[in-house]
């Protein structure tokens, strides 16, 4: 059906009703504005009084629009109005978006925008924990773009390393800064690089040269038993096993096979599940426990959760104990993963070929397996001696060596 136009009182303007909807009291109409363009008769609609156009509006953007013909200026037809007002209005849109980036805190980006997108749980629950604890309290409300090295970011590592923290788990928080504030960059958050760049750190040095002796352990395992069940067979397995402090305390009644005596630990730190077999005393301390269901923690917190860190009570242990007495080299510190190198210094003292020490710890890299044998002193001393019998013995009866190859 044709529309049928109808001319309104004030000149330049028409409309159209709408066939069935009514504005009121009358049907809806369409307005639309009529006037010359460079000497061609040009037309263009307005839109509908159920929009709030009227014949009066109407009239008043025809004369805003022949009068910037006349003077040159403006918008010149309703489309280039209309484009004027697009381009303005994406305009606020981007000033007001860059606004909201600028204003954005690093707490609010870590929380809704970088830790929900990452899929690893295990390094998703690390990353939020060490946030909490080192970095939320510093740059937590502070707005990314007002974030500097010489306060923020010193000041995290100041506090890190005035609660003793390793070397290694300061790099872990600066990483993370770093992780986050490189995507807020790629996402026009942030313009400059990190301000982690330019703050030293101290060397990742971790090579521990120090295990304890069959007697400290004893002396160890005795005291945390006396203290926490739970700690005691924590420690024990980390001695007797291997396993890092996550592996077990990842560990589920699943991976626990006591029939053929071995655990499986899953998501280690080399990417691969690896296979660990039991002890007599491993065996006996799985079958002391109450087991449960196969997806169950053997080693939960008090809320049934997964544990993040190990108990202050292990730490007071070592004190009472003097075990650190007098160490100052941080490598020379008795710590949880002490027990885990404990556990391979004595594989190698006790003369297991380093390749197959390598597979039981799940090393992905050969160097770091040889980073944890230590042969004892004896040994030392005793190769010492076979060295001086062996050139002893290449004498000849006038003091001269022989059988050498030159």
């Amino acid at each position: 059906m044709a529309v049928k136009w109808i001319k309104a009182k004030s000149p330049g303007v028409r409309y159209h009703e709408h066939e069935s909807r009514k504005n009121g009291v009358r049907f809806d109409r369409y307005y639309s504005i009529r006037y010359k363009l460079n000497g061609r008769d040009k037309e263009e609609g307005l839109g509908w009084a159920s929009q709030g156009w009227t014949e009066q509006k109407a009239v008043e953007r025809l004369a805003e629009l022949k009068q910037n013909q006349r003077n040159g200026e403006g918008a010149q037809t309703l489309k280039e109005k209309r484009e004027i007002r697009r381009k303005q209005e994406e305009a606020a849109r981007a000033e007001e978006e860059k606004n909201k980036k600028e204003s954005t805190t690093f707490g609010d980006y870590f929380e809704k925008s970088y830790l929900p997108d990452m899929t690893h749980k295990k390094s998703k629950n690390v990353e939020q924990f060490i946030y909490d604890k080192w970095i939320k309290p510093v740059i937590g409300k502070v707005k990314i773009n007002d974030i500097h090295e010489d306060f923020h970011i010193k000041k995290i590592k100041m506090n890190m390393e005035k609660s003793g923290k390793a070397v290694r788990t300061i790099h872990y928080a600066f990483a993370i800064v770093s992780q986050v504030w490189n995507r807020a960059r790629k996402a026009k958050i942030v313009q400059r690089d990190c301000p982690t760049r330019d703050v030293k750190l101290p060397r990742i040095d971790n090579q521990k040269k120090r295990f304890l002796s069959p007697q400290e352990a004893d002396a160890l395992l005795s005291y945390l038993k006396n203290k926490s069940q739970q700690l005691y067979e924590l420690a024990y397995l980390s001695l007797y096993t291997g396993a890092r402090f996550s592996e077990l305390a990842g560990l589920t009644w699943r991976r626990v096979n006591l029939k053929e005596g071995s655990i499986i630990f899953r998501n280690t730190k080399s990417g691969k599940d690896r296979t660990v077999f039991m002890t007599e005393g491993v065996k006996a301390l799985f079958q002391a426990m109450p087991e449960g269901t196969a997806d169950t923690l053997i080693f939960p917190d008090r809320k049934g959760n997964r544990l993040f860190s190990v108990s202050n009570t292990f730490d007071r242990a070592i004190a009472d104990l003097g075990l650190n007495t007098g160490v100052t080299d941080p490598r020379d510190r008795i710590t949880f993963h002490s027990l885990r190198h404990t556990h391979a210094s004595w594989l190698v003292n006790n003369g297991v070929n380093l390749f197959l020490v390598k597979e039981i710890l799940g090393h992905a890299d050969f160097k770091m397996t040889t980073r944890y044998s230590h042969p004892a002193a004896d040994n030392i001393r005793q190769a010492m001696i076979s060295l001086e019998k062996h050139i002893s013995g290449n004498k000849d009866k006038h003091g001269q060596f022989v059988n050498f190859v030159k």
